[in-house]
């Protein structure tokens, strides 16, 4: 999700020249790509390799080297260059793939036919571009160190964690929470709950980060599938718990969003 940036690719798979032929053709199928940009040791583009280059006999793909089939002319754009311009040499060169290079050479990013026009154009994107990334999170705080890391590596690519459990309006869950958002750097969005009084002490009585405290989620037990209000007694049909919850966000925090 958070590869794309726009039109722009950030996370670039590259080769060697001297790799062979089966490596590339193995990475291809691999990440579902038809082509790879070619750099060099000091990591500047010296060629770009794609489906079209794969030679045809066998024994070629096992042994033959990058640099041997690659293109080495390479058809480029500099760093900032609008989408119109891209579009224009794409189009003039009938290529699909549009390397970013600086003036040293180095890689910058890459651009394709299929990003110019993107599926969603009205999808939600963070301040570079990329797409929003949400994520569902227990609201436990994770014991190990090993944990915590993995935690910490995941944030850098989540815009905002669901606390996602049937009833969120419990001590253990709220503490763990509090826990989670002082850790964590991506915004949250609490829940479930079903009533003003839940949605009032979080909005009050609870020591959240602020500004990264963005919305509530409402509803127990309503589903179809959903068996809380069996297991546990405990339920808030969505129409009730949206209202609940809305008058409560009315009074208090206007700025939180509701998610049903």
């Amino acid at each position: 999700v958070k590869r794309a940036r726009s039109f722009v690719i950030d996370d670039v798979a590259t080769i060697k020249p001297n790799a062979k032929v089966a490596k590339a053709k193995f990475m291809m199928e691999n990440y579902n790509i038809s082509g790879i940009v070619v750099t060099n040791d000091e990591k500047k583009v010296c060629g770009i390799f794609t489906k079209r280059d794969i030679p045809f006999f066998e024994q070629d793909i096992k042994s033959g080297a990058i640099k041997d089939y690659m293109t080495k002319d390479v058809i480029s754009i500099t760093p900032g260059a609008s989408r119109e311009e891209a579009l224009k040499i794409l189009y003039d060169s009938r290529k699909e793939k549009l390397p970013i290079i600086d003036e040293d050479g180095f890689l910058k990013g890459l651009i394709t036919k299929k990003d110019l026009a993107p599926e969603f154009p009205l999808a939600s994107k963070d301040k570079e571009g990329h797409l929003l990334c949400g994520m569902a999170l227990s609201p436990r705080f994770p014991e190990s160190s090993h944990s915590q890391d993995l935690l910490k590596e995941i944030d850098n690519y989540v815009d905002i964690f669901f606390i996602d459990v049937a009833d969120f309006f419990k001590k253990d869950d709220i503490e763990g929470t509090v826990k989670l958002m002082k850790f964590l750097d991506s915004d949250f969005v609490l829940g479930n709950i079903g009533t003003y009084q839940a949605a009032e002490y979080l909005m009050t009585k609870v020591d959240f980060v602020e500004e990264r405290f963005i919305g509530l989620k409402v509803g127990m037990g309503s589903g179809s599938i959903c068996t809380t209000s069996l297991q546990t007694g405990v339920g808030a049909p969505t129409l009730f718990a949206t209202a609940q919850v809305a008058d409560a966000i009315q009074d208090y925090n206007l700025h939180l969003s509701l998610i049903a």
